[in-house]
This record gives structure tokens, C-alpha cells and sequence, in this order.
């Protein structure tokens, strides 16, 4: 048997024996099931068709070890990162402050003493709860080990050692997490085609074309996982709406498929699946393990036994040690041997796991082995010998033989291309590029919502441009418009590629996969990126070139437009690269944020318009000559002024009036002037003003291109050489326990807790009922109306314990919404009752509801979490000790002592999937619900015993009179039986209602015979999924529970519940309503502004941000002097203050979009109403904002050299302060205004530059256009904002000309500057410098910044006029917000 790396096997269709493609089963509609049959016959047939020798290579793994000190032998370590818990350890250090400690641990070890040999064509099931390093034993058999600090030990590929191996063939193993990574604006086509075009490189027919072939295999790829229906569908994800969460995970598997790869490891891939998909999830993977002869690890936390007659051996883990590895027939004798016994109703994966769980051990069999026991007994057994010596007969084998290879072997067209590793891509990196084109192209392309919103913007924007720049004069007064026109021109279309940042940050996990599995490299992509970018952008760019160019009246050339046009898409391909090193670079998206803000400040800054370089501080001036933004406004300034002659009129027309008609003895105060002329030319204004050659025009052009090659380049050696992999250790923070009477909140409960909840009898008796009649639900679709649920009818007791069931798209959740009076859309019909009454508003009250999804402050501790919903729901009457003591018996119930003051987190830093089930159920009990108890999924995510343990607790609940009805998708036979009823649900439809010890009976009567030892829940399943079409089952076997007799006695007991006495309970009165409107208002604010102050990353990049942008701008105007041109630096210090709004909206709303999903589930349990939530979120705001803007005054104001009066300053810092808040609430706003935080964005960029543009600042006042002027001016609140501040810096100023500011005209006869111009001075804004010369006069344009602000409307007597005008606008804001939020529910069930 050849050892070749499977790279090089080609993938052929694998339908190609008509036998295999007849054989098929449709699946159902919506794809839930895989279309696979596992018959020897017909793998044996598909192997013929491959006309090419097996590749496969065994693995063997030897005495992988983890201990604190390396040992000879071999002995392999897997030991975390340090570095990555340094870095956790030191952020977690930031959270709370004084009020937090983190539980700090050194290097753990993982796994421990592992010896395995997997030959080709096998499956090891590897079983373990979590924490037991299956993980990590997956990724290290990938060989992806970069997480880990020490990996070695003998791991051997065919021979091959495990660095060898995947130093010439990474791309041969590869690991597939849990979570499925995809691009959501792709079809399922399009992303199977674009694996199957790189890694497709298989022998065709004769005849056949590459494309042909190609076509073949994904028409294939399609029809095995049954995903025909859905190619054209988009894949989706949260925020886009694509195919279902099953149909994703089968997209995984296909993709992952393609790979070819000799080994494949699959972490709990059937998450989120139902029992039946699972197991036909499992077959498919033992089809293709067969055909390629290559080896699969798959870890499952819920197996049936079904799945597991599939693998052809298991690992067991335990705390990292090796329990057991063998054969999977053998293990369960193993350990009944060992004394354990196998309980009624428990699948042999349950079985294994539960005996080595010390959790459980002691309570199922006599003996109380450790896990290092365990261990040991393993190690001294017969099938851990018997595999030690195939392992050493495999290595002398290997040792003996020579199964490597030559490196020539490699074809020339993998080998290295610009020094970097393509050896292990299978298409040549020409291809490669091609097709990342092709698949940029569509992502681009298909994100119709995206596209049409930056069309429009760029659009509105370029309108708003020409507008108030409409037809610039060629005059003296259109001289700095034109390069105010041309300014904010450049910044729109360059800044807009700003998008890049996130999307290559959000993009990596894709990159990395597609990486790892061999398809591209990351240059590859970055090449194809750029190559439509520049196109697509070219015709964005030409449209708005267009419109603002032509209604600007800027110089109406041919030459001059392209110059305009082609620097403007230069400038944006420069910036688009260079977004994209900063995400690459960017470990954390708030790091990318601080770097990106300080880059762009700079590039504003230092960009030759708002400070020439003559005149920059020598702090900033240094960027000047690296910044590519420069280069080009100043070359398109050049083209633009360049033949340019200027009229210069009034009142740079100096001295001007009836009585001076002589232009010898005038001069224009425009810099470039020549006394006598009545013109300026372009090119002399530009040199005086900006010191601007316009014979460097073409050398600009060359380092602008020199800028994009040379970042293009920087940005494919960074994709390669630059990765950050996150840690997989998981650390929780704890919160410091506040003592109380000596004692910490969590060490001792009081004698009254001390044994609460010991047992059902302790739990207080409840007496209620639910039922539900002849429930209808239906949906507004694009094809009119969707009917989901079809005459649903059933009901609840006290003491109940119900299961909701059936496959994917049957329904479920959807019932339980309905039930639960959670739907916003569509029209429910039927009746709902709750002890007899209509269920109302204080049903969400009085009914529990943990849904799937774990939604959680991740800030709060367990504790913390548990009493927020105590004090929210419980009656007021309740007092608060009588609360926060029901908290702790909760925790006492749930078992979660251990970590009662951890905070919740997220999955990599917080808790467990395990425990974020725990405290969902924990938030509903702490609420002490009165009625009814539902939960969807609440063992989805979990280990089997974990879910058992759920289970058991639901199951002690319902004795204890509480009625519970809750979903769930793969139920072993244990957990099965500790429901007392079932509702079957198929395509909407009622299969069956009863007792779950009547449902074999049931299905057994239909002709549907359960065999002995199959899960019976699993069975009916089966049987809804294989009789024929779907559809068609549902309605067959709906007919049957119609036409039974389950259906008469289910409908008789409804109508006695109807009838009988209501006694049970009245909706709530006086004394059970909840707390008042401002107690609530003070324990959600609370709440809120903990958890900004425990999310140090948005506090301290937001600060950071400031300071970045205050303390730049006052180096970039450092110690302004009182010059006529410092009066217009001024001004342009204040309009930056404009800046702030853009770095402030994406933060706000991207944190208000975190709190309205938290918002959206406590709602619907009336926990506080929306006008609580609106003020809350912005009173936790309070402190961010006076914390920001004194740092951000402090660096602004000192520098720059801003008036030192306590009144100015006061009143300057004040306008600061409103800025900021002005921009919290905005950024509120917009996000109650739209449905996402994505959309919001979108929206963002009109409103600030519609605020900046018609401020007055860019364009005077007087130049505005009269349309623009007489309202949009009046209405932009920046317009107060800067005025209000220009009058108070500028007023009482006295400026002191530069002799370079001065302009000198003759005098006629003997006349001094007094006798010829007096009469124009009286009027004029300026001063002369020498009033008594007969000689020439020396005029400066102003006298005073009083002078000055008079030319843009403004005055010293209005300033406090214009702040009070401002406030109103923070308050017409907030009212906007309040409503708009009160008003507008975007949430969608």
C-alpha cells in the first residue's frame, strides 16, 4: 500500500456508480437528514471507481504525557500557553477594579500518558465530559498545537513523525471545531464550488473537461447531503438570513469533505442536531472514512447507540489520563469487569462516561476508583498490551521500511512561489487568486442590502457636496472652497475602505480554516481581494467623481478630471491595504481600533490642508512625508490650480470701494498676489500657501503607486507570516466576596437554608394547569401565508414533567413561543388557558421561560444574576433578606456553590455550557414562578451526563408540584424516562400526545415495531424521517393520531379542565405586583454602568481614542500664535471637536445592540419596562462621558494655547462636555432607529457628514448656497457647537500679522498710507502695519478675531445664546431616542 500525502488522491464524483445514486433517499424537506446508505457492496464499488491507489497513512501516538517537569522516553506535554494567560489574567485584573480577583493558575496539565494506533479506514470515538481533554487530543492528532506551549512525544503519520509530517503536508490533518465557520453571504453552491474548484485535481473521463468535472462533484457534494434545494440559499448567520442551522452543519462536513484529508478530527460536530441528522451525520463520515481510506476522530457528547456501532474504536478520557482505548465492541465488557453495570435504558457512550465520572461513580456501583486507578487498571489490561505491541510492531515496521519520500516528488507547480510554503495547496497560486476574485466578487455582489446602502450614500453624499461647493467662483473667494471641496472629497472616498478593518478581523476564522485544510494561501486572497476591489471601486468612485466634479465647477478639462478621478481610486486602494494590515496585525478588534484612530488622525492632520507643511509642528510634520493622503490632495490640488487664473474681488480686493478704481496701487490679499494685477495665479497660491511645486505633479503620482505596491506587498507577507490563535484554556473571574457577619457570602447559608431543597417535600406545593386547544400559527411570507402549526392542542398539571419533540423545522419552538405568548409575528388562532383563564400580560409574570440561547449579562456574577431576577420579579411585598436567602437556595439546589461568584463571561473566559444551563434555569427560579416552567434545548451543548444531570433536576422540580414542558433533540433512553408526557411534532403537525410509557405501544399498532434495545425516542424519529416524503409522513401519521383513541381521551380531558372550578388562581393583585417604576430604574442602572466599568476594552479604547485625537491635534497646533492665519488654525482646532462623533457612534451602538438582546429576553418575563432600559443604558453612559471629555479637553486645550480666562475656558469645556453627550445619545438613537448595530453603521456616515459639511466651517456662511443655508445650516446642531465656541476663543483676540501675512501695494503721488486709504480702513477688517509710509503700505487682512468670526454671522454676544441652542439639541435628541425606543420593537419571533 502507498503511503503518498492524500493531496495528492483525486476527488472524483462520488455518485458515480448509478447503483450508490439510486439508492439515495430524498431526506426530508427542509434537509434535515443526510441521504447516506452504509451497504460494504456499494463502498466497495465506489472504491473501483477510483482509478488511483489508497494514500492513507496509519497514526500511531505513543505515551503523549503531560507532566510539570519533561521526561526522557518520549514523554509528549501539551501545556497552555502562558503568555495567552498572562494576557487573560492581566485583563481580567482590569475588570471591577478593587472588586475583583482573578483565580490565577500555572501551566495545566492536559493529557496524560496516551498510547493509540489507528489504522486506515477507522473511526475512534473519543468520549469524555468536558474538561476531560478531548479538545485537546483532537488537536493535537490535526497536529495543531500552535495554543499549547509543549507538545512531544512519538506521534507517527505513516512513518512520518508529526513535525515532518506537518512541515510537508499541514493541510493532510485538519480539526473541525464545533462552531461552524462560513461566510453568510455566499450560497451553499458557491462555497462548496469554490472548495471544490482549489482541491479538485482528480483523473476525469476521457472527454471531460475540468469544469465538467468540477460541476460533477459539487452536483454531488449537493445530492449526498441532501442539500440539492438549498444551493441557491444563502448561508447565513445571525445577522442574514440563510439556510438552518443543521443544513450549515452539513455544509461543514462537505467542505471539510473536500479536504481530502488523511486525517480528520470533528469536535462535537452534532451540536444542535436531532437524533435522527446525528446518526446520519455519523454514517456519512463512515462512508467517506471507508472510501479514502482515512482515519476520523470524532468527539460527541451525545451518542446514541446507534452512532456508536459506527466507530470502530473509543477513547475514553478522564481529567486528561486514558481510561481506556480499544476496540468499541469490547469496551463496555471491559468495564462491567471492572464492577460497573450498565443501567435500564442507558446507551453504551452514557454508560462509559458515567463510569468514569467521579461525580456520579460512587452512586452506581460499590467501588470508588480515582481516575488514576482507572488509569492504571487500563494500563495493566490485555487490550492496552495487545495495542502497545501493535504500536511497537507499526514503528519497527515504519523504522525498517522507507514510507517517506522524496521532496522532488512534489509536482513543480505546489513548490515554493515568492518564498512562501505553497507546497500543500493543490491549485497553483495563480488559480488561487482567480478564484478568491470570484468569490470577493460575489460577496460583494450578493450583499444586495450593503450595496444599495453605500450606493445610496455615496450617492446623497456626493449630492450634498456639489450642493454647498455648487459652481465655485473662479475668484479669490473660491480659492480655499476649492481645496475644501477636494478635501473632503479625498477623505469620503479614501476613509470609506475603513470597512476593511473589520471585515478582515471577522473574516480570519474563515481564512484560517480554508488555510489549514489546504485550499488557499492567505496572499492568495489578499490578491484576489484587491484585484476586484479596484474595479469595483473605480465605478463607486466615478459616479460620485461625476456628480461632486462637475457640480463644483471645478476646471472643465479632460486631463483634469481623470487626475481628479484616478487619485481619488488610488487613494482608496492605498487605504483599503492598509486597513487590512491593521487587521491582520490587530490581535483584538479594540487594539485595531486604537491603532486605525491614531493612523488616521495623523493622516487628517498632516494631510497639507488643515496645517501646511510650513507651518506644522515639527511633532507631526514627520508623517507629512509618509502619508500617502497627502501626496495625493496635493497632486490633485496641483492639476486642479495648475492654469487656474484667479479674479480676485472683494474684500480681498485691498484697499477696495468707489474710491480706489486704480488697480496699480490694489493688491489681493489671496497669498500668491502680485501688487498691480487683479489675477492670482494657481500655481503661486499654491506654492504660498502650501509650499506646493505643481512640477512634482508627476512625482507624486509614482509614490502614491509606490505606496500601494509596496503596502500590497507588506500586506501578503504579514497574511503569511502573522496568526494569533486563541488559548483554549478556560478561566473564569471571580468577584471578591463581601463579608457579612463575619462570614462570606458563600462560605456558610443560614440555619433556615441549611437544608433547603434536601428533597421534593422541601419545595412549597403549587396547583396549576395549561392547556392549549386547536392552536393554529401562521406567517406573512414573500408567497403569502405559511401555516407552521396545524391544530395543536395538549395541556399541563402541576407535577408534569413534558417533552416537546420531534426533528428540525417540526415546530417546537415555535409551540413553545406561542405557548409562552413570545411571538410578535403572525396570527395565532385557538384557545390558551392558564387555570382556566386567558393567558394576558401577567402570565409572562408568572411562567418561567429559559430559552436556547443562554442570553446573560456577562459581567454579572452567578449570584448577582440570580438576585437581579429575584428583585425584578418577586413581589414587592417580598422583603429584600427573604429574596437574596431564596437566592442562595437556588444555588443549594442547582449545585452551583462552586462558583456562585464567578462571573458569567463568555465561553472562553467564563462559564461552561453546563453551567450557563444551570443559571438560565437559575434566573427562572430565583423568580419563583408560580405556573409553569418552559425550556428549549436545555440540554443542547451538553455532555450526556451533564444533560442527565438537567434532567434530573427538572425532574425534581415537577415533583415538587412545579409543571414543566420543555424541548429537546437528542434524548437518550435515561433521560427519556424521566418525562412523564410526550408531544410529538412532525411539519407542524400532532403525531402524538400521552404518557411516554404508552408511545412503543403506540407506534407498535401503526406497524412500526421498535427492536429490542433501540431508544425508542430515537426510533419514532426514524420512523417520521424514512416513511417516504416528509411531508407526506407528517400527514399520515397525523391522520393516525386524529382517528385514535389518545386523541379522544386527550380532547375529553381538556373539556373537563374548561369546565372545572377556576379556583386555582386570579391574575395578579395589589399585593403581588412587582417593584415600583424608580426601584427598578435603580437596579438596572446599577447594573448597566457595573457592566461598563467591568468591560474595561470599551471604557479604555474609547478614552484612548480621545486622548489619541486631542493630544495629536494639539501637538499638530501646538502653542497657536495670534498671526492672521492662526485665527483660521483656531478654528480648525474647534472642528475637530466634529471628529468625535465618528469615533463615539460605532461604540455606543454597537454596546446598545448588547443590551437590547439582554433588553429583548428580560422584557418578556416583565422584568422592567423599555423607558427603564432607554434611561439606564444612558445614565451608565454619565461617567464615560465626563471621564472622556476632560481627557479629551485636557490634551486639546493646553497645547493648542486656547485662551487661559476661567470663563472662556469654563464655557469651552462645557461645550466638550455637551459634544459628547450630544453623541452618546445620536448614537442611541440610530440604534433604536434600526434593527442592528451592523445597520446602524450603515446610516452613520450621512449624518456626520452632513453635520460637518453645513457648519459653517469648510464653507463660510455667506458661501453656502441659499437653499442650504436657510434651513439645513440653521437646523445642524454643529453649527451652534462651533460658533458657539469660535466666539468665545476668537473674541477679544488681537492678531499681530506675520511678515509674511503682510500685502504691499503702492501708494499714488506723496500720499502716506493714512491719506490714501483711511476712508477704506474705517470699513475694513484689517490694519496697516506702517499707517505714515509714503512708500508702500503693509496691510493685514484683520485686526482682531472679532473682525473675523463677523465674516461667518457670528458674535461674542451670541455664544451663550448658541450653547443654550445646543443643549436643546442633546435634549431634542434624547426625546428622539426615548420615543424611538419606546416605540419601535425590531425584535422579530
Amino acid at each position: 500500500m502507498s503511503h503518498y500525502p492524500s493531496t495528492l488522491l483525486p476527488l472524483v464524483p462520488i455518485y458515480a456508480s448509478p447503483e450508490i445514486a439510486d439508492n439515495i433517499s430524498p431526506g426530508e424537506r427542509d434537509g434535515t437528514n443526510i441521504a447516506v446508505e452504509d451497504d460494504e457492496e456499494e463502498i466497495n464499488q465506489l472504491r473501483r471507481q477510483i482509478s488511483v491507489l489508497s494514500h492513507a497513512s496509519t497514526l500511531s501516538h505513543r505515551n503523549i504525557n503531560e507532566q510539570p517537569d519533561l521526561e526522557s522516553g518520549g514523554k509528549a506535554k501539551a501545556h497552555f500557553l502562558e503568555e495567552p494567560l498572562k494576557e487573560a489574567r492581566q485583563k481580567n485584573r482590569l475588570i471591577g477594579s478593587k472588586e475583583t480577583k482573578v483565580a490565577s493558575s500555572p501551566q495545566r496539565q492536559i493529557l496524560k500518558n496516551l498510547n493509540g494506533l489507528v489504522k486506515p479506514g477507522e473511526m475512534v470515538l473519543v468520549l469524555g465530559r468536558p474538561g476531560s481533554g478531548c479538545s485537546t487530543f483532537l488537536k493535537i492528532m490535526a497536529n495543531s498545537t500552535s495554543e499549547y506551549s509543549k507538545i512531544s512525544g512519538d506521534i507517527s503519520y505513516g512513518g512520518m513523525s508529526a513535525k515532518e509530517f506537518k512541515s510537508l503536508f499541514p493541510s493532510e490533518t485538519v480539526y473541525s471545531a464545533p462552531a461552524d465557520t462560513h461566510l453568510a453571504s455566499l450560497t451553499v453552491q458557491q462555497t462548496l464550488e469554490f472548495a471544490v474548484n482549489l482541491k479538485a485535481s482528480g483523473a476525469r473521463l476521457p472527454g471531460q473537461s475540468v469544469h465538467e468535472y468540477r460541476d460533477e462533484v459539487v452536483a454531488a457534494l449537493l445530492k449526498i447531503f441532501n442539500l440539492s434545494h438549498v444551493k441557491n440559499t444563502l448561508v447565513g448567520n445571525e445577522q442574514i438570513r440563510g439556510i438552518s442551522g443543521g443544513q450549515r452543519k452539513r455544509v461543514s462536513i462537505a467542505e471539510m469533505m473536500v479536504s481530502g484529508a488523511t486525517v480528520s478530527c470533528w469536535d462535537n460536530s452534532t451540536l444542535g442536531l436531532d437524533a435522527v441528522s446525528a446518526t446520519d451525520y455519523v454514517r456519512s463520515l463512515r462512508i467517506l472514512t471507508r472510501v479514502y481510506e482515512s482515519t476520523t476522530f470524532v468527539s460527541l457528547y451525545q451518542a446514541s447507540d446507534t452512532i456508536y456501532e459506527s466507530f470502530d474504536k473509543v477513547l475514553l478520557l478522564e481529567d486528561g489520563y486514558q481510561i481506556y482505548f480499544g476496540p468499541a465492541l469490547g469496551a463496555q465488557k471491559y468495564f462491567e469487569d471492572l464492577g460497573f453495570t450498565r443501567s435500564k435504558g442507558q446507551s453504551v457512550p452514557d454508560f462509559l462516561t458515567a463510569s468514569v465520572d467521579q461525580r456520579r461513580v460512587s452512586k452506581s456501583t460499590n467501588i470508588q476508583p480515582t481516575t488514576e486507578s482507572l488509569a492504571s487498571l487500563f494500563q495493566k489490561s490485555s487490550i492496552f498490551s495487545e495495542e502497545k505491541t501493535k504500536i511497537d510492531n507499526w514503528l519497527e515496521k515504519s523504522d525498517s521500511e522507507t514510507l517517506r519520500f522524496d521532496s522532488q516528488q512534489i509536482p513543480a507547480s505546489w513548490r515554493n512561489l515568492w518564498g512562501l510554503n505553497q507546497s500543500h495547496y493543490s491549485a497553483p497560486f495563480w488559480q488561487q487568486v482567480i478564484l478568491n476574485f470570484r468569490r470577493h466578487a460575489f460577496l460583494k455582489l450578493q450583499d444586495h442590502f450593503s450595496l444599495t446602502v453605500q450606493t445610496a450614500t455615496s450617492l446623497i453624499v456626493a449630492l450634498l457636496c456639489g450642493s454647498i461647493y455648487f459652481q465655485l467662483p473662479q475668484t479669490s473667494s473660491g480659492a480655499f472652497t476649492r481645496g475644501g471641496v477636494i478635501f473632503i472629497t479625498l477623505l469620503y472616498n479614501a476613509f470609506t475602505a475603513f470597512v476593511e478593518l473589520p471585515t478582515t478581523m471577522f473574516g480570519r476564522p474563515v481564512l484560517m480554516k480554508h488555510k489549514s485544510f489546504g485550499f488557499h494561501c492567505p496572499s492568495a486572497l489578499y490578491f484576489g481581494q484587491i484585484l476586484f476591489d479596484i474595479p469595483m471601486a473605480a465605478a463607486q468612485i466615478l459616479l460620485f467623481s461625476i456628480i461632486v466634479y462637475f457640480m463644483a465647477g471645478l476646471q472643465t478639462t479632460a486631463q483634469g478630471f481623470f487626475i481628479f478621478y484616478a487619485f481619488l481610486i488610488i487613494a482608496q486602494a492605498v487605504m483599503t491595504v492598509s486597513f487590512r494590515i491593521i487587521g491582520i496585525c490587530s490581535k483584538t478588534f479594540d487594539g485595531a481600533m486604537r491603532f486605525a484612530c491614531i493612523i488616521v488622525i495623523l493622516m487628517v492632520l498632516t494631510s497639507g490642508y488643515l496645517v501646511p507643511i510650513q507651518d506644522m509642528s515639527d511633532w507631526v510634520s514627520w508623517f507629512y512625508w509618509i502619508n500617502p493622503i497627502s501626496y495625493v490632495f496635493s497632486s490633485i490640488m496641483m492639476s486642479e490650480f495648475r492654469g487656474l487664473h484667479l479674479q480676485c474681488n472683494f474684500p480681498n480686493l485691498v484697499p477696495s470701494g468707489p474710491s480706489y478704481q486704480d488697480i496699480a496701487y490694489q493688491i489681493c490679499t489671496l497669498p500668491g498676489s502680485v501688487s498691480g494685477q487683479s489675477t492670482v495665479d494657481g500655481v503661486e497660491y499654491l506654492k504660498k500657501s502650501f509650499s506646493y511645486d505643481c512640477r512634482n505633479l508627476g512625482r507624486n503620482g509614482g509614490i502614491v503607486v509606490s505606496f500601494f505596491v509596496g503596502l500590497l506587498i507588506l500586506n501578503t507577507l504579514v497574511g503569511e507570516w502573522v496568526s494569533f490563535t486563541v488559548s483554549a484554556a478556560s478561566m473564569k473571574t471571580f468577584l471578591r466576596t463581601k463579608k457579612r457577619d463575619g462570614e462570606t457570602l458563600d462560605s456558610k447559608s443560614s440555619p433556615e437554608t441549611e437544608h433547603a431543597f434536601s428533597s421534593s417535600e422541601d419545595i412549597p406545593k403549587v396547583a396549576h394547569h395549561l392547556l392549549w386547544n386547536s392552536i393554529d400559527y401562521s406567517v406573512s411570507t414573500g408567497r403569502g401565508e405559511l401555516q407552521l402549526l396545524h391544530n395543536i392542542s395538549g395541556y399541563v398539571e402541576s407535577g408534569c414533567l413534558m417533552a416537546l419533540m420531534g426533528a428540525s423545522g417540526a415546530g417546537k419552538s415555535t409551540l413553545l413561543d406561542v405557548l409562552c405568548s413570545r411571538k410578535t409575528t403572525g396570527v395565532i388562532k385557538g384557545d390558551i388557558a392558564a387555570n382556566g383563564q386567558p393567558i394576558g400580560n401577567w402570565f409572562r409574570t408568572q411562567a418561567g421561560y429559559c430559552e436556547q440561547i443562554d442570553v446573560q449579562e456577562p459581567t454579572q456574577t452567578v449570584r448577582e444574576a440570580l438576585r437581579f431576577s429575584a428583585y425584578l420579579r418577586q413581589p414587592y411585598t417580598v422583603p429584600q433578606d427573604e429574596k437574596e436567602r431564596y437566592v442562595e437556595e437556588v444555588i443549594k439546589l442547582l449545585e452551583m456553590e462552586d462558583f456562585s461568584d464567578a462571573l458569567i463571561g463568555n465561553t472562553q473566559h467564563g462559564l461552561s455550557v453546563e453551567e450557563r444551563k444551570k443559571l438560565s434555569i437559575g434566573v427562572e427560579l430565583a423568580a419563583k414562578p408560580e405556573i409553569l416552567l418552559f425550556l428549549d434545548e436545555p440540554t443542547s451543548g451538553l455532555d450526556s451526563q451533564s444533560a442527565l444531570d438537567i434532567l434530573r433536576l427538572l425532574r425534581r422540580l415537577a415533583n415538587s408540584g412545579q409543571a414543566i414542558v420543555c424541548t429537546i433533540h437528542q434524548p437518550n433512553g435515561a433521560i427519556f424516562e424521566l418525562f412523564d408526557r410526550l408531544l410529538l411534532l412532525a411539519e407542524g403537525k400532532m403525531i402524538f400526545f400521552g404518557p411516554t410509557t404508552e408511545l412503543e405501544r403506540y407506534f407498535a399498532d401503526r406497524g412500526a415495531l421498535c427492536p429490542p434495545h433501540i431508544n425508542i425516542a430515537e426510533f419514532m424519529l426514524r420512523v417520521l424521517a424514512e416513511d417516504g416524503d416528509p411531508a407526506q409522513a407528517a400527514v399520515k401519521w397525523n391522520n393516525y393520531w386524529i382517528e385514535s383513541g389518545h386523541c379522544s381521551k386527550m380532547h375529553q380531558q381538556i373539556r373537563i379542565l374548561q369546565t372545572s372550578n377556576q379556583a386555582s388562581r386570579d391574575p395578579p393583585k395589589e399585593g403581588s405586583k412587582p417593584l415600583d417604576l424608580a426601584m427598578r430604574l435603580r437596579l438596572v442602572s446599577h447594573r448597566a454602568s457595573i457592566s461598563l466599568w467591568r468591560t474595561p476594552e470599551y471604557g479604555n479604547t474609547r478614552l484612548f481614542n480621545h486622548i489619541a485625537v486631542g493630544l495629536l491635534t494639539g501637538l499638530a497646533y501646538l502653542n497657536i500664535g495670534n498671526a492672521a492665519s492662526d485665527l483660521q488654525y483656531r478654528v480648525f482646532v474647534i472642528f475637530q471637536l466634529t471628529v468625535l462623533p465618528s469615533m463615539i457612534l460605532p461604540q455606543v451602538q454597537a454596546r446598545f445592540e448588547l443590551f437590547r438582546a439582554l433588553f429583548n429576553r428580560e422584557k418578556n418575563s416583565n422584568m422592567y419596562p423599555k423607558e427603564v432600559f432607554l434611561l439606564s443604558v444612558f445614565i451608565a453612559e454619565i461617567p464615560q462621558i465626563l471621564l472622556c471629555s476632560l481627557a479629551f479637553f485636557i490634551c486639546l486645550y493646553l497645547p493648542t494655547g486656547f485662551s487661559r480666562i476661567a470663563e472662556k475656558a469654563g464655557f469651552q469645556f462645557l461645550m466638550v462636555v455637551l459634544v459628547e453627550m450630544f453623541s452618546v445619545l445620536l448614537g442611541q438613537a440610530v440604534a433604536t432607529l434600526t434593527p442592528s448595530a451592523y445597520i446602524a453603521s450603515l446610516f452613520t456616515p450621512f449624518l456626520l457628514v452632513t453635520f460637518s459639511l453645513f457648519c459653517g466651517v469648510t464653507v463660510p456662511p455667506p458661501s453656502i448656497p441659499i437653499f442650504w443655508r436657510v434651513w439645513l445650516y440653521r437646523l445642524n446642531p454643529f453649527t451652534y457647537l462651533v460658533g458657539g465656541m469660535m466666539e468665545t476663543e476668537l473674541s477679544g483676540l488681537r492678531v499681530q500679522c506675520q511678515p509674511r501675512e503682510f500685502q504691499y501695494f503702492a501708494l499714488p503721488g506723496n500720499q502716506t498710507c493714512m491719506e490714501y486709504a483711511g476712508a477704506f480702513l474705517e470699513t475694513a477688517t484689517g490694519y496697516f502695519e506702517n499707517p505714515n509710509s509714503t512708500r508702500s503700505c503693509a496691510y493685514c487682512p484683520y485686526k482682531g478675531g472679532d473682525a473675523f468670526i463677523e465674516q461667518f454671522g457670528l458674535s461674542a454676544a451670541n455664544r451663550w445664546r448658541d450653547l443654550g441652542i445646543f443643549a436643546a439639541f442633546c435634549g431634542s435628541t434624547f426625546v428622539i431616542y426615548f420615543i424611538a425606543g419606546s416605540r419601535f420593537n425590531w425584535l422579530r419571533r
